[in-house]
């Protein structure tokens, strides 16, 4: 569908709900197409049902005698059943300036990705699809890619469980670290012997960092543990996010939909159904839903619909166009009170 005819139809939906004094906001996403992902995170995580695991690396700096300290967790977890589930959390935090500990939480859930937003006004939920979204396959982290190429010694040790989960331990050494010189290292991973996956490791690192003022000694400290590997748990959107999804679910769409956007407010797409037979089938879906309709104007010259519903405090507005080509063109935009 041409963008200068998306254009045009926005543009009269916005006329038309100020004729009937309501308001929307328009925001319509770049067209991509939605594209499935076949693994959470790839490499040898990509053959689990399910995990979490905490990462915690801490770098320290030496400047003029006053330790800078630098920290950040990222805590990971995926499942597979029923539906693709990644989440991932990262905070960041600097203890010797004292800044406020900085946390982002990003979800992925079948084809789409969420990321909620603290704003001055309102938590918000931002919505993407897989190919738009900041959770692309390099959003996740893969262990195994830590220590890509890299030679492992050993095992040392053999049959050790460690995280309920029998693993062998190997060592590593020459990894490529975020030391500008590396003086001292040493790199212990924990293999589990069923599956070949990391399941546990450490990083001890000491060296120099170069910053403004010249090279300083500088340290460093990873510790990574997997857990509830092939376990049944739920990962649980945020507030604003579940709401968000529970809104799209709530949507009707036809199996004939094309060049579906998302929004952080809606949903458009085109259809080579005639705008009789969408606006027949929305009507059908929003039947027996929370939805409550408020209004149903139709245009027989033009064969455009608009249709506007209530849930508590949020709007719905629908509207079907109907393009010189064919077919129809649908926006779903909600908007509150």
């Amino acid at each position: 569908m041409r963008k200068s005819f998306r254009v045009v139809m926005i543009a009269l939906l916005v006329l038309m709900l100020a004729a009937c004094k309501a308001s929307a906001d328009e925001l319509v996403a770049e067209e991509t197409e939605p594209s499935a992902a076949e693994t959470l995170s790839g490499g040898s995580l990509a053959d689990l049902q399910s995990y979490r695991f905490m990462l915690e690396m801490t770098t320290t700096q030496d400047v003029g005698g006053q330790l800078i300290e630098e920290k950040e967790t990222i805590i990971q977890e995926a499942v597979r059943a029923p539906e693709e589930s990644l989440h991932i959390q990262r905070v960041a935090q600097n203890d010797e300036t004292g800044i406020i500990p900085v946390r982002s939480d990003r979800y992925r859930q079948g084809l789409l990705a969420y990321e909620p937003e603290q704003l001055p006004d309102g938590d918000v939920c931002h919505i993407y699809d897989l190919e738009q979204s900041p959770l692309s396959e390099d959003g996740a982290i893969d262990p195994e890619t830590f220590f890509d190429g890299l030679d492992r010694e050993g095992p040392q040790d053999r049959g050790k469980v460690v995280n309920n989960v029998v693993a062998d331990r190997f060592s590593i050494s020459g990894m490529n670290l975020p030391l500008d010189v590396v003086e001292e290292e040493e790199v212990q991973l924990w293999v589990a012997q069923d599956g070949g996956y990391i399941v546990r490791f450490t990083v001890e690192a000491k060296g120099q960092m170069q910053v403004e003022d010249g090279a300083v000694p500088a340290s460093l400290r990873w510790e990574y543990n997997l857990k509830d590997v092939n376990t049944e748990f739920e990962i649980a959107l945020s507030p604003e996010c579940q709401r968000q999804k529970e809104f799209l679910d709530s949507l009707p769409m036809p199996e004939t939909a094309e060049n579906v956007e998302i929004m952080d407010n809606g949903v458009a797409f085109s259809s080579p159904d005639s705008s009789d037979e969408m606006a027949d089938f929305i009507r059908k879906g929003m039947q027996g839903s929370k939805w409550v309709s408020l209004m149903d104007h139709d245009d027989e010259e033009t064969g455009m619909y608009l249709f506007m519903y209530q849930q508590e405090e949020y709007y719905l507005d629908v509207m079907i166009g109907r393009p010189e080509e064919g077919g129809s063109f649908v926006t779903y935009l909600q908007r509150e009170e």
